[in-house]
């Protein structure tokens, strides 16, 4: 935007120049000379509008980027970078930070390209001030995008399963975002589904105060119905993984029809006290029926 309004202001001087040199010649009629005049005026203003719009865009261009430093300890740490190429930020790993020029060298993830940025283009992903299990989150893997998971334990890093696919990864803090189901209370752990407090129906309450907390406390059974059938499934097929694995140690892939490797076993070997099978004689079904008529 800002390089387009430059660009703008650019053109609009060199016409103004060549109007101002066509305004110093000597041959112009009246009519001429006003129109050149008032053309004249009309870019000394689109000049003016120009600048004052450079100005507002530079003030939000400020706003817009980050003015935080970074120094050799955010050296590993990920951050959000911004692509001049399409003018959007990316999820990035910090390579290096160099403090004489105040740039660092960021790969952008999910496409493994490398770039080295001001500091202005680079901000720092704050990890949540408290993640406990249970815990819907949102889980940035190194295909550069945010996975929505459940925290499964909280140590040095974060361990998280992938709601969608069920993959468990094991994160840093700077990996983890909060989103729209962070504070609710996770349902998979109980047995027994507790009732909030706010969505028991008391006697004294109104007939819609009834009406909704009876829709809330549907869609909360629903819901928890749905996570225990999920936590069962998955259950069931680790116990049937566990038990294919013991039962199936240290047997031989090899086919029940197969013959033994005995000589009994071996048929037109060479040494195996059998020859080959006799090959039939094959004969047409009229000669067939003629031996019996003659």
């Amino acid at each position: 935007e800002i390089l387009n309004i430059n660009q703008k202001i650019e053109e609009y001087k060199n016409k103004l120049q060549k109007v101002e040199t066509a305004i110093q010649g000597d041959s112009l009629s009246p009519e001429r000379l006003k129109e050149l005049s008032q053309l004249k005026d009309d870019l000394h203003k689109a000049i003016q509008y120009h600048q004052d719009l450079l100005k507002v865009s530079n003030e939000r261009l400020q706003s817009y980027f980050s003015s935080f430093k970074l120094t050799k300890s955010d050296e590993g740490r990920k951050c959000n970078a911004y692509a001049q190429e399409d003018k959007n930020w990316y999820p990035a790993h910090i390579n290096r930070v160099n403090s004489e020029n105040n740039t660092a060298e960021v790969t952008f993830l999910g496409y493994k390209t490398t770039r080295v940025l001001p500091f202005s283009y680079t901000q720092v992903l704050v990890p949540p001030e408290e993640l406990y299990e249970g815990q819907y989150v949102d889980a940035l893997l190194e295909d550069g995008k945010w996975h929505p998971s459940t925290v499964e334990l909280v140590k040095d890093s974060v361990t998280v399963r992938l709601s969608r696919w069920g993959h468990q990864h094991t994160l840093p803090f700077d990996c983890i975002r909060l989103n729209s189901d962070s504070k609710k209370r996770p349902l998979v752990e109980r047995d027994v589904l507790e009732i909030p407090e706010s969505m028991k129906i008391l006697p004294n309450d109104p007939e819609n105060v009834r009406n909704k907390k009876k829709r809330k406390l549907k869609a909360l059974k629903k819901d928890w119905k749905q996570r225990q059938m999920q936590k069962e499934s998955q259950e069931y097929v680790s116990h049937w993984k566990a038990f294919k694995q013991k039962n199936l140690k240290g047997l031989k892939k090899q086919s029940q029809f197969k013959s033994p490797e005995t000589i009994e076993g071996k048929i037109g070997v060479s040494n195996s006290g059998k020859g080959p099978s006799a090959p039939v004689k094959r004969v047409k079904y009229t000669d067939y029926f003629n031996q019996f008529a003659q």
